[in-house]
């Protein structure tokens, strides 16, 4: 958990005033390793409750709804299982 706080910490304060939502309004929910991607959750009561962003060094995505995040990241990984497969 603490590597994903610290990616957390390294998103530049500028992407928030731009966005405008604080870095407290969001929660890692997940982090990976290699690509140094984070996945953040608003916080209930903040301006992007329950949205999900996925970072890795700028905004890939921002997803209105867990759900939404959920499935995408299923297919996501079904097509990097299929590339292995070929």
């Amino acid at each position: 958990m603490q590597y994903a706080l610290d990616l957390l910490d390294m998103i530049d304060e500028k992407y928030f005033l731009k966005k405008g939502f604080c870095r407290n309004d969001l929660m890692p929910i997940a982090a990976t390793l290699i690509d140094k991607d984070i996945f953040l959750i608003g916080k209930r009561n903040s301006s992007i409750a329950g949205k999900v962003i996925w970072y890795a060094g700028e905004e890939i995505e921002i997803f209105e709804k867990f759900n939404e995040f959920f499935l995408a990241m299923v297919d996501y990984n079904i097509d990097e299982l299929n590339d292995l497969k070929v």
